[in-house]
């Protein structure tokens, strides 16, 4: 309520007793009047006590009609109008503004929307909102031309409305049994999981409910996503179970063989809600699944749980070093599409040998130094040194290629920090797939390493250096990786996340064979890629380089 409407707060605070929804429909109904002042007739229904009809309301009406149920609220009514009447017509719409403002606030979940507004984004030209939580976002966007709605709710069915009049928003309600003719830019579609009764009613009243076995999300969810445009935005709150739900497995295997899911996150307990939920984007174009097991982010409070809203967003954002990851088509194909986020992050170590995260079994995990081209040709040297510089194209097949490693002419102090021990394990923090080395450093040289590579000194007392090299090579370590890594096509590790990857820990009588059996095989591995390449420089040299020699 502004400082204006306080001042006369004697004179109004009968009209309270009509309940808010009815106070903002005074606030309403003078603000058009004072408009329309100019015209002769009005016509303007308030159903005070009766909200059927009241979503009329328009404009460019020109009689007024008032049904007031009862003389204790005619007299109500007349009173503040007489008050609020008083007022200048923009003082009027600001009151009706913070109204309400304030109304949506007190019936809407604050955290749900801030996590949809951030998956929307910010073009909000065009949207369709089919949900009973109040994005009071959409009040203050100057972006919106037009919305269509379907709030589950008589009363905000009749506000919105209201307030759209008043911007000059084009609008109309959604019925979901009929069929949708436009395509929008953004569709958020959030069923009343707060109101059972509610959810059971709607469920009920499908008629095609009968005839299809796909759960009452899917199907919904379906019809309104036919109706988003090629490159919008779909966000919607599911079951966690759903994604696991056999009845709609094609409708999961058509979204993921599309590359149609972007992100799923899967939410805590709600404090007014019994079932579990996960919030789903749908957007073109996503070769992965980012997937963020929010329950871990949950905080108990007073009141309940807390959704931490921030703390998701940040991890969406890549932000935050907790539970993300992504999944790929081939894992989904795998799991049947169930595309769970728990049981992505739990699958890979359920099965590890005395799970241990990195951080404990490590003495140091840093990047590289940055350094700048003009720096770069100025250290490099021409003649052979004891420094080398390693990159991450050094890295080929799993080791360093020495005789690609360029010499340094000296080592300034900045880059000491930076020097590399023999058995530090390195891995690239940037590219398309992982590479991995151990460093083996002949004793007369000095190896420096690049901001595109991350090298983690373990403690040797604890695991074996190679023995961690095998596990991150892995099918197990890569999934482990890939869960942490930021971007989907091209990758991205940072230190920070690293120190919570959990890591299998078996005695070191075990990892120290392993290792040993590694080593031969790779061994075995090098010396026949050596015989391959000098048979076919042989080949190279007769039979290309050599040619014309055979004519003769």
């Amino acid at each position: 309520m502004s400082n204006n409407l306080y001042l006369a707060n004697e004179y109004l605070k009968n009209v309270h007793e009509i309940g808010p929804i009815n106070y903002i429909r005074l606030l309403y109904i003078t603000y058009l009047l004072k408009k329309n002042y100019e015209l002769e007739d009005y016509d303007v229904q308030a159903f005070l006590g009766n909200t059927k009809g009241l979503s009329s309301i328009y404009p460019s009406i020109k009689r007024v009609s008032l049904f007031l149920y009862s003389a204790q609220i005619e007299r109500i009514f007349n009173e503040g109008f007489k008050v609020l009447y008083t007022y200048e017509t923009e003082t009027l719409r600001f009151c009706f503004k913070e109204e309400v403002t304030t109304y949506i606030e007190k019936n809407m979940d604050k955290d749900v929307e801030k996590l949809v507004m951030n998956l929307v984004g910010k073009d909000l030209k065009d949207i369709m909102i089919v949900s009973p939580y109040l994005l009071k976002e959409i009040l203050y966007s100057e972006k919106i031309t037009s919305i269509s709605f379907n709030f589950y709710n008589q009363l905000i069915n009749e506000l919105y409305p209201m307030y759209f009049v008043q911007e000059g928003i084009k609008h109309k309600i959604v019925n979901l049994n009929s069929p949708i003719t436009r395509k929008y830019n953004n569709i958020i579609f959030i069923p009343p999981y707060q109101n059972p009764s509610l959810l059971n009613k709607i469920t009920k009243e499908d008629v095609a409910d009968q005839v299809s076995s796909l759960s009452f999300e899917a199907k919904y969810g379906s019809k309104l996503l036919a109706s988003l445009k090629q490159n919008g935005s779909f966000v919607s709150m599911i079951t966690t179970g759903s994604l696991n739900r056999a009845q709609d497995l094609q409708i999961k295997k058509y979204l993921v063989d599309n590359e149609m899911i972007d992100t799923i996150i899967e939410l805590p307990k709600l404090e007014l809600i019994s079932t579990n939920l996960s919030i789903f984007l749908i957007r073109n174009n996503s070769p992965k699944i980012k997937v963020i097991n929010a329950t871990k982010f949950a905080q108990n409070s007073r009141r309940g749980i807390n959704l931490d809203s921030d703390r998701i967003i940040r991890a969406i954002d890549g932000l935050f070093d907790g539970a993300i990851g992504y999944i790929d088509k081939d894992y989904a194909i795998k799991n049947n599409y169930d595309i769970t986020p728990h049981k992505f992050f739990d699958q890979g170590e359920s099965n590890f040998i005395n799970p241990t995260k990195l951080k404990d079994l490590t003495k140091k995990i840093y990047r590289g130094f940055q350094i700048s081209s003009s720096m770069l040709d100025e250290l490099i040297s021409s003649e052979e040194t004891k420094y080398k510089l390693l990159t991450l194209t050094d890295i080929e097949n799993g080791s360093v290629n020495k005789k690609t490693l360029q010499s340094l002419k000296y080592i300034d102090k900045k880059m000491n920090h930076y020097i590399l021990e023999k058995d530090d394990l390195i891995i690239s923090c940037k590219g398309r797939t992982f590479k991995t080395a151990v460093i083996d450093i002949p004793y007369n040289e000095t190896y420096v390493f690049t901001g595109s590579l991350i090298v983690i000194r373990c403690d040797k007392s604890v695991i074996d250096p190679t023995f961690l090299k095998i596990f991150l090579d892995s099918d197990h370590g890569i999934e482990s990786l890939k869960r942490i890594q930021t971007g989907t096509t091209v990758l991205s590790l940072n230190p920070a996340k690293m120190q919570d990857l959990l890591v299998p820990l078996p005695t070191f009588s075990r990892q120290l064979l392993i290792s040993e059996q590694y080593k031969y095989k790779e061994n075995s591995l090098r010396e026949i890629q050596e015989m391959y390449d000098e048979v076919k420089n042989q080949i190279d040299k007769k039979f290309n380089k050599d040619f014309l020699f055979l004519l003769k």
